[in-house]
């Protein structure tokens, strides 16, 4: 999604609305806390369905919200040069193994 829509990556990352209205930065903030509940909920689902109640799905969830946010980020910075998917299978393995496994 990322690497096809450049101009979207600068409003979520909020570059793109300094001195925007105040609504569009909530909308935004909308958005990302959206994106929070759902993630939450599919990691809940995931530890009911696991029987697994060391899992806390808002701790790990607001970690891959971060995640998400920080590969945004990056993209941004480096004027949309660098793909937020560069790497991202070796370390999705990772984040899978030890955060989600």
């Amino acid at each position: 999604f990322a690497s096809r829509n450049p101009g979207i990556c600068r409003i979520l990352t909020g570059e793109a609305l300094t001195g925007e209205q105040e609504r569009l930065r909530q909308r935004v903030a909308q958005l990302f806390n959206r994106l929070e509940v759902q993630l939450k909920q599919v990691l809940r689902e995931k530890a009911v369905a696991e029987k697994n109640d060391q899992v806390d799905p808002t701790i790990h969830a607001n970690l891959l919200l971060n995640i998400i946010d920080g590969r945004l980020q990056q993209f941004v910075r480096s004027d949309f040069k660098r793909s937020p998917l560069e790497n991202w299978d070796q370390q999705w393995q990772i984040i899978y193994s030890q955060l989600l496994n």
